[in-house]
């Protein structure tokens, strides 16, 4: 097995990548393809889960890979790969750093033409941008020692399989998701500790402020209650005389009154 050089990649260059095929990609032996019209990212919530399908790509756009989460992504170029060949594929280095890897599959048969799907994976820590028309990828092509007999001879991948969308399409919760959120458990957590020592605080002092201000019943004056302002002068009440009691009489003893 050879792998074509720069020259071969070049001279071959309208073979191998019918569409979409540039010199200036052709980067030491490999052609650097990008980003197509279309990808989906697989959801990160059982929310999004029901709503994520498969989203088109146009000229100028970009999306986002969440930390943990996996994504598809389809080539903008057509590759064409003869039947005496044989392809690899990978992603650029510069991506690799920032925590994409390739988890498709690293060939392409003998006879495949057609679009190139990726199936990648963010294992950084950060969210990565993708654009439109981002140089992703490398493809390299290999020589065989003769024509094979055997070869890919469906038709060629034009979008992203359904199927493959629907392996991924559920509720996939990464290391950065499960962060997130114990995170907002503690913050409610603390938040509910808060409230809770501001409402005992503010009970304790409702009742020690009613157990101090309210006076016993037995030490309670009333309040003296002031005249209306147009009320009438009080009468001065004059108090009748009291008639003199009269003295109290013995009985003389042939049962006449004695006097006193």
């Amino acid at each position: 097995m050879t792998f074509l050089s720069s020259q071969s990649l070049e001279g071959r260059l309208v073979e191998l990548v019918p569409t979409g095929g540039d010199a200036s990609r052709i980067d030491c032996n490999a052609i650097q393809l990008r980003v197509g019209p279309e990808y989906y990212v697989s959801p990160t919530d059982s929310a999004e889960a029901k709503k994520q399908t498969l989203s088109p790509l146009d000229i100028g756009k970009s999306f986002t890979i969440p930390a943990g989460q996996f994504a598809f992504l389809l080539t903008e170029e057509v590759v064409n790969v003869p039947r005496n060949m044989m392809a690899f594929i990978s992603l650029r280095t510069k991506w690799k750093f920032r925590g994409l890897v390739n988890v498709s599959g690293f060939h392409v048969d003998p006879g495949y033409r057609g679009r190139i799907v990726f199936s990648v994976f963010n294992a950084g820590p950060s969210v990565i941008h993708v654009k439109r028309y981002d140089e992703i990828f490398l493809i390299w092509f290999a020589k065989l020692d003769e024509e094979s007999t055997r070869y890919y001879d469906k038709k060629g991948r034009d979008s992203i399989m359904t199927e493959v969308i629907s392996s991924i399409s559920g509720e996939l919760v990464s290391l950065s998701g499960l962060g997130e959120r114990i995170r907002s458990l503690e913050n409610a957590n603390t938040v509910m500790k808060v409230l809770v020592g501001i409402l005992a605080t503010a009970a304790v002092g409702t009742m020690v402020k009613v157990w101090s201000g309210t006076p016993s019943s037995e030490h309670t004056t009333p309040a003296a209650v002031a005249p209306a302002a147009n009320s009438p002068p009080p009468v001065a009440v004059t108090p009748s005389p009291t008639p003199p009691t009269p003295p109290a009489t013995r009985d003389a003893p042939d049962g006449g009154p004695r006097a006193p």
